[in-house]
């Protein structure tokens, strides 16, 4: 039986959310979901980001994945607020408590928009340098008007 990554001794029953033909395991003391690797895609349908992989700013945390016993990183899951921890071994997934239906109502929201899975700006160096270039671009064209 696995473990709870955040309660560290509460065990996970499995269980089926929104009837759905898929079974995530889910702790039984504090609500909090665990996906094995493409479980969370399968969920969300349409408004997954395909093939997740940890983006911008992440974190090594100190939960441990419950399949393989690896320690997770932290990131914001795209488009979202939601700090989800991501096991880069075997690609599983731990949501506290209520992230998911964060996550589905903020992506739902960009796909009604047609904003779902624009690129996001790059942070950082790399922001910062593309910034740049925009702006000497912006710059140089303004002298031609």
């Amino acid at each position: 039986m696995l473990k709870c990554p955040k309660c560290k001794k509460a065990s996970m029953v499995p269980c089926t959310p929104d009837n759905k033909k898929i079974e995530v395991d889910q702790c039984t003391n504090c609500g909090g979901i665990w996906f094995d690797g493409g479980e969370l895609e399968t969920l969300l349908g349409a408004l997954a980001k395909k093939k997740l992989k940890p983006a911008g700013k992440t974190e090594l945390t100190s939960r441990a994945c419950p399949r393989c016993r690896c320690a997770m990183l932290s990131f914001n899951y795209p488009q979202t607020y939601a700090k989800i921890e991501f096991c880069e071994k075997c690609h599983g997934i731990w949501l506290d408590e209520r992230e998911y239906d964060g996550i589905y109502h903020v992506r739902r929201k960009f796909m009604l928009s047609g904003d779902l899975n624009k690129p996001e700006k790059p942070t950082g160096v790399k922001g910062a340098i593309i910034d740049f270039i925009n702006e000497s671009i912006d710059s140089f064209l303004e002298n031609f008007r």
